[in-house]
């Protein structure tokens, strides 16, 4: 409602001060030279209020660093939180190239080392008896044939040289005929066949008393063989049934021309036992026959024997060959030989053809004493002829061959490109891409670290700093038990165990966060406690007080809110430091783990000495993005402090 001003009593004392204002405004507001109007200093028109909020940005702005610094660090949220918009990448997207290198192709040795192939799977051959093949074959003289073995159980084998490339094992199993008794000398026989004085005879001769419980003795009587073997008062004369053929051995493998070829293992054992003088054998009714090869040692090849071919005689007289051309009159079927070449994954995929150039290269190089050299092998494809020079290096005993070849790799530390800025990491992934997602994780953990520090610093602070006297006192122990905490020492042993639980990259960055945030709360709690020590005895305080309001109101309604530009100074000029240590965990393999990114953790990716110097494009900006990032975080946090200043001049 309007006041009416004719009334003397609706006048207030103000109204009277603006009515003599412009009375006597004309007689102050004289011309100044120059015709400027100039204003009286408790003119109505002149005096502005300005809000503290705006008082503060007024001397926030006059600081040519703090602007310097807000305008990096828009740059740097809108880089991190709106180029991964804008990216064409994932950040943990992997590139690929096509590139020609040099790689381990194939390798290739002379075998010296026999392998057992077993012919009849009843036939159990013990464990061990296999393993010692080798070292038996190694020990047997040249006019060694054969060679007994028993193994653990007491069974008996016959090792038998067939010829100097394979070795046949024979198992011999002996039936219990009679049992002889140590103390009475009396027999008792379970075959009555054999219940007669010669073979008594033979047996006493052995004196049976007297063998040895480990050492058998062994007997031929009739025709037949006998062991005789005693355990402890007993003796036990057993007969020999037939030797049975279990398995052969031999340094050769196999390399078939055909890959349908499926024969068993006694086709290549009849195979390898005609090598000794290049005769036919048979398999079923299919006759085979094995020759030496004329142009390399120790190569033999397995033909099917076919009729000869048919010569028919010309029209001009002349005779002309049909049917194969072979001069053995036989198809090929496997090449054996103890020279052994596979490609290096170990895979026995190559092509024949290969094999017998390679080794016909190896002969040579032999020959020669070479330890490299290179030959040219032609590849027939589908669509033609491919020329691949295959270099040969000997290592020791073995032949490491390698040539050139287009692989599709993963591009790391690609260089940089219109595709790829700042070029790829380690990992292929597009560098400028990683920064930006790295800055996101590396902003966003310094706001959260910032944010449980001061939430614990504020309660903490200022509990101790209202209530004082024993409760100041424990929280303050607990401040300087926090401040001896060492805190690398400690990140690296949970480091340790989060490797342990096997942590993803999520989990870890929130226990980073938690961590630092619960280690680092102890400086802010001293600040808030100080303030609000020097606080609480002013007379607002008083007044709270005296109102009855509740202690966690005036601590957090009155208190706190006058601490506040303290906080905030502090906690901008925080984030610089809590950025510089999440890089420095990261960067020691504490902190975020692939595919995230953090800017630490890229810089880690170029951490020894000859990729410092050679990928200078992928830690350089990701070093100077940190160092603009703590410098701008510095500088708004100096303007701030000045701007909330109350005594700031300017």
């Amino acid at each position: 409602m309007k006041r009416d001003m004719t009334d003397p009593k609706n006048i207030r004392e103000e109204d009277l001060n603006d009515i003599n204002k412009k009375l006597n405004a004309p007689e102050i507001d004289e011309k100044p030279p120059g015709d400027i109007p100039q204003k009286a200093l408790d003119d109505s028109r002149r005096v502005k209020v300005l809000s503290p909020g705006m008082l503060v940005f007024k001397r926030f702005m006059r600081s040519k660093l703090a602007i310097a610094g807000s305008i990096i660090l828009i740059f740097m949220f809108s880089f991190a939180f709106l180029g991964g918009l804008f990216s064409p990448y994932r950040q943990e997207e992997v590139f690929h190239k096509y590139d020609q290198m040099e790689l381990d192709f194939a390798q290739a040795t002379v075998r010296t080392e026999y392998s057992s192939i077993t012919l009849d799977s009843e036939i159990a051959v013990d464990s061990t008896v296999k393993a010692s093949l080798n070292t038996v074959i190694k020990s047997m003289t040249e006019l060694e044939v054969t060679k007994n073995l028993t193994d653990k159980n007491g069974s008996d084998y016959i090792l038998t040289k067939n010829n100097p490339r394979v070795y046949s094992l024979e198992k011999i199993e002996y039936n219990p005929i009679a049992t002889y008794a140590v103390m009475t000398h009396a027999y008792s026989f379970l075959d009555s066949q054999y219940d007669e004085q010669p073979f008594k005879d033979a047996v006493d001769a052995l004196n049976p008393s007297s063998i040895p419980e480990s050492t058998p003795k062994y007997l031929t009587y009739g025709g037949s063989n006998f062991k005789v073997s005693r355990v402890l008062k007993t003796v036990t004369i057993a007969k020999a049934t037939d030797p049975m053929l279990a398995l052969y051995t031999t340094t050769y493998v196999f390399d078939t021309y055909d890959e349908s070829n499926d024969f068993d293992n006694m086709f290549k054992y009849q195979a390898l036992l005609s090598t000794s003088n290049a005769s036919e054998f048979l398999i079923g009714e299919i006759e085979y026959i094995t020759i030496a090869s004329e142009d390399i040692s120790g190569l033999y090849t397995i033909y099917r024997v076919e009729d000869p071919p048919v010569v028919e005689e010309t029209e001009e007289g002349d005779e002309e060959e049909t049917g194969e051309e072979d001069p053995y009159y036989g198809v090929p079927l496997y090449n054996m030989s103890n020279f052994v070449v596979r490609r290096y994954t170990g895979e026995d995929t190559l092509p024949i053809n290969y094999k017998l150039q390679l080794q016909d290269f190896v002969a040579g190089m032999e020959a020669s004493s070479s330890q490299r050299g290179e030959f040219t092998f032609v590849e027939e494809t589908e669509q033609g002829d491919i020329t691949n020079i295959f270099k040969v290096e000997r290592r020791i005993d073995n032949y490491v061959i390698r040539n050139n070849r287009t692989t599709f790799l993963i591009d790391i530390y690609g260089k940089p490109s219109a595709q790829h800025l700042l070029g790829t990491d380690s990992n292929g992934m597009d560098v400028i891409t990683r920064m930006m997602y790295g800055g996101r994780i590396s902003l966003l953990i310094g706001f959260i670290v910032i944010f449980i520090e001061t939430i614990l610093g504020v309660i903490m602070g200022g509990i101790a700093g209202y209530f004082g006297k024993w409760v100041d006192n424990i929280i303050m122990r607990i401040v300087d038990i926090f401040n001896c905490i060492p805190f690398l020492p400690i990140m690296i042993i949970l480091g340790s165990v989060f490797d342990k639980l096997q942590l993803d990259s999520y989990q870890r960055i929130m226990w980073l966060m938690i961590l630092m945030g619960v280690l680092g709360w102890s400086g802010i709690a001293r600040l808030v406690r100080g303030q609000i020590l020097s606080l609480r005895e002013q007379e607002f305080m008083l007044a709270a007080e005296a109102s009855g309001i509740s202690a966690k109101r005036r601590i957090f309604r009155h208190l706190v809110p006058n601490v506040m530009p303290q906080l905030i100074v502090n906690a901008t000029m925080g984030l610089g430091g809590i950025i510089i240590t999440e890089s420095t965990l990261s960067f020691l393999g504490l902190g975020a783990k692939y595919p995230l990114a953090t800017w630490g953790s890229m810089i880690n990716s170029v951490s020894d000495a000859s990729a410092l110097v050679n990928y200078t494009y992928i830690w350089i900006p990701v070093g100077v993005l940190i160092c603009l990032t703590v410098i701008a975080f510095n500088f708004v946090g100096d303007g701030l402090r000045d701007a909330f200043d109350p005594k700031m001049k300017r």
